[in-house]
Formats: C-alpha cells, sequence, structure tokens
C-alpha cells in the first residue's frame, strides 16, 4: 500500500526533479531534515515506486540532435489487437522516446528525437 506523501516528502521529490543528483545529506539540508530520515523516505518512496527512475537529462543539440517531432497518431480500428499491434510496431523505432495512449480525436501522442540511437 502506497503510504500518502507530506509536506517532507514533497519538497524531497521537488529537489529530485530539479537535480537528481543531490546527495541524502544536502537534501535533507535544504528541507530539514537529518540524513537518516531523508534516506529513509528517499527510499521508501523507490520502493514504492513513487520515485521510478532517476536519470541524466541531455542537451539533444549539442549531441547532434536537431529536429524534435511530435506527432500525433490516428488508428484506423480500435481494438486491442491494433492498440497492441501499434505498441510492438513504435518500439521498433529507436528514435522514438516516448509515446501516450490517449482518448479522444487522436490514439497515441509520440516524441521522437530525429537521429537518436536509444529505444523506449
Amino acid at each position: 500500500m502506497q503510504s500518502e506523501l507530506d509536506s517532507y516528502d514533497r519538497k524531497i521529490l521537488a529537489l529530485l526533479q530539479e537535480d537528481a543528483s543531490l546527495s541524502s545529506a544536502q537534501i535533507a539540508e535544504q528541507v530539514g531534515l537529518s540524513q537518516s530520515p531523508c534516506w529513509r523516505r528517499i527510499q521508501r518512496m523507490k520502493e514504492e515506486g513513487i520515485i521510478r527512475a532517476q536519470v541524466t537529462l541531455l542537451d539533444r543539440k549539442k549531441i547532434g540532435l536537431n529536429t524534435q517531432i511530435f506527432a500525433q497518431v490516428k488508428l484506423n480500428a480500435h481494438g486491442r489487437s491494433n492498440f497492441t499491434e501499434f505498441t510492438e510496431a513504435i518500439r521498433g523505432f529507436p528514435e522514438v522516446l516516448e509515446c501516450y495512449v490517449l482518448m479522444g480525436a487522436v490514439d497515441f501522442y509520440a516524441a521522437d528525437r530525429c537521429g537518436g540511437h536509444r529505444g523506449v
């Protein structure tokens, strides 16, 4: 069962969203906790899946990815197999970084980086 987030948890998450390389000691100092309780809170949020990953954000232009494309995709049919087939197909394009299923006039929204080398 997932626990409620209190003001300390929210401050910790805000700091990690800004800079995931901060140590638990640095975060603790900024939120007003000692290091051990802060570290335990971070570990709990990781275990509960609140914190899914810590990543490095790249400057796409500095690594030669000068174009970014957002595509809206409308499928001809809407059965479960059509969504599964599209999902499997889009994963075959390493340029596609993210793809979201939507409700409404558009079925999928995909973010693409031209010249990319990493899959979704």
